[in-house]
């Protein structure tokens, strides 16, 4: 049980950090390597903590429902659902 619970507290962690960088810097880790970055559809500014979180809670249910990661694919802006709400895209860096 408690083996559990250490890995629920170090998803969280994980999750929250991810968070953390993509609200202040439009970029976690991943993002920085591959020369992306997130921002507000309206404006080249980062989202914010709250925005980032719903982002990634979105993503959740885009993949219960199976096809929202292939949104991008037919999508003009390339967004899956969870962008398209939150009104995020996702620009390249380099």
């Amino acid at each position: 049980m408690a083996l559990l619970l250490f890995g629920l507290l170090l998803m969280v962690a994980g999750a929250v950090t991810m968070c953390v960088m993509e609200g202040r810097s439009g970029q976690t880790v991943g993002k920085r390597a591959v020369g992306i970055r997130l921002v507000r559809t309206q404006s080249p500014q980062p989202i914010g903590f709250g925005l980032s979180l719903g982002r990634r809670v979105l993503h959740v249910l885009d993949t219960i429902v199976c096809i929202g990661f292939l949104r991008p694919l037919w999508n003009p802006a390339h967004q899956t659902w969870a962008d398209s709400i939150v009104s995020t895209v996702v620009i390249k860096t380099r």
